[in-house]
């Protein structure tokens, strides 16, 4: 074994010397540091996530709509199953392609009246994120020959027009080009709640082929065409392609550009975090310097000794170095467990909860991958050490002859 790692091996925590707070408080900071990165990153990444999640669940990832400047409600109709859709599907980033339909209405009941946007669904949409986040009651069923006319409202609208399942509505179609006025009976037959405030407050799930009549639309028209992709950190380049394969008539866009201000919000956590990370990794390599000077000062008759034996500065400043860096390795292992364990819990608990309305979630999001836990492990020790060089070199400055006689 080599001089240096032995000796450090002998060398004892400190306990029952002046050095043994010291060196306690700088491994307790490399934790505390430890784990509030840990959290930080597994909060934001967990909330970036979830958020995206249910933007795409709702609205998938991409839209393909005609190339119309109208941002209203009322649409332009294209075909549902032009050959360019056989294209899309055979994509090997696609997960599938859905059509739909939207129309603005006024809920009318006998206290309330209500604007609501109805989005209409057909057979190949994919409900696994609507029906997680169904609160009672199911989705419409969609499937028939006829068109349903079962409706699904979100939580905030059926608290507020005092609804439940099982009851029937009223919606007014307002009609363009001086048509009459639409009115349409509906059966509730589920009540939904995203978390996200713009969708809660803002629609109505039914069956497609209502809104189709509604329009005056032949069998195989839409207003659009959602796709659902498999890498999310791909959707920048996948629209290109996506839009290179639709006729130029066509406008594709992606969730990024439909709700900017969503995805804009959430790169400023990137930049929060960031400035954490740093903040964490400077408090655990101040703590752990300070642990270091202690340790050589308490040890300067034994460096005197060694210097006398002829041990060379670097030995000797090697022999502090390992020792700092089983003081780190004990603080990132108290700090993983703390953290983890703290993140984990809030995981799979929910004990932590946000007010939906200011954050779109209902509790504390956490999820963290192996590798950005091990490049804060590998980073925060790498760090602490390169900071531990320049204090260690205050060794080669110290006198034999007088750190022997040092008390």
């Amino acid at each position: 074994m080599q001089f240096p790692l032995f000796t450090a091996r002998r060398l004892a925590l400190g306990q029952g010397s002046f050095s043994a707070l010291i060196i306690r408080l700088g491994i307790a900071a490399v934790s505390i540091s430890i784990a509030v990165m840990i959290l930080a990153i597994g909060i934001m990444e967990g909330y970036k996530q979830e958020i995206t999640e249910k933007i795409t669940g709702f609205n998938a990832h991409l839209l393909i709509n005609a190339l119309d400047f109208n941002e209203s409600y009322e649409a332009r109709p294209i075909p549902a199953n032009e050959s360019y859709r056989e294209f899309l599907n055979a994509h090997p980033e696609v997960i599938n392609t859905q059509v739909f339909i939207q129309k603005a209405g006024i809920i009318k009941t006998e206290e309330f009246i209500e604007g609501i946007i109805l989005k209409g669904i057909g057979p190949d949409y994919d409900p696994y994120f609507l029906n997680k986040s169904m609160v009672k009651g199911r989705l419409p069923h969609i499937g028939d020959s006829l068109p349903s006319n079962e409706l699904a409202l979100s939580k905030f609208t059926a608290n507020k027009l005092r609804l439940d399942t099982g009851q029937k509505i009223t919606v007014v179609f307002i009609q363009q080009d001086a048509q009459p006025v639409r009115i349409r009976r509906f059966d509730i037959t589920g009540i939904f709640e995203t978390g996200l405030d713009n969708y809660d407050k803002t629609f109505g799930i039914l069956d497609l082929r209502q809104l189709r009549q509604l329009y005056g639309w032949g069998d195989d028209q839409v207003e659009g065409i959602e796709v659902r992709i498999k890498d999310f950190s791909r959707l920048d380049e996948v629209s290109e392609e996506i839009a290179a394969l639709v006729p130029p008539v066509y406008r594709v866009k992606n969730t990024r550009e439909i709700r900017p201000q969503i995805f804009d919000w959430l790169s400023l956590l990137d930049t929060n975090v960031a400035i954490i990370l740093i903040l964490m990794i400077v408090v655990a390599a101040i703590n752990i310097i300070t642990a270091l000077l202690i340790l050589i000062l308490e040890r300067t008759n034994m460096v005197g000794i060694l210097k006398a034996l002829g041990s060379r500065d670097v030995q000797i400043r090697r022999i502090f170095l390992w020792k700092a860096g089983y003081l780190i390795l004990l603080g990132l292992l108290f700090g993983n467990l703390v953290g983890l364990g703290l993140g984990l819990t809030q995981q799979y608990t929910e004990l932590l909860k946000l007010d939906p309305a200011s954050y779109y979630l209902n509790h504390v999001p956490f999820s963290i991958e192996l590798w950005p836990l091990l490049a804060i492990n590998a980073g925060t020790f790498l760090f602490c050490l390169l900071c531990l060089l320049l204090p260690a070199r205050i060794i080669s400055r110290i006198s034999p002859v007088k750190a022997i006689r040092f008390d």
